[in-house]
């Protein structure tokens, strides 16, 4: 992935298309602690242009298997 220092500790960060990246989500607070995924995965389906941004689809736990996604 490409990447840019865009502050002190602050970087933007460039997928291309075909990545799977983990997008966070931020922890509800009346949502008791628990050891769970809190971020979602996505592919990117096109590389980052200033135009257009970047297109991206969602992907989901595949029933069954511990590691395996799918589109949604």
């Amino acid at each position: 992935m490409q990447c840019k220092r865009a502050a002190r500790q602050v970087y933007r960060i460039y997928p291309k298309k075909g990545s799977v990246c983990g997008v966070y989500k931020e922890r509800q607070r009346h949502v008791p602690q628990r050891d769970e995924l809190w971020s979602d995965f996505v592919v990117v389906l096109s590389n980052y242009s200033e135009i257009h941004g970047l297109s991206f689809t969602y992907l989901d736990k595949v029933y069954g298997f511990k590691t395996m996604f799918k589109r949604r």
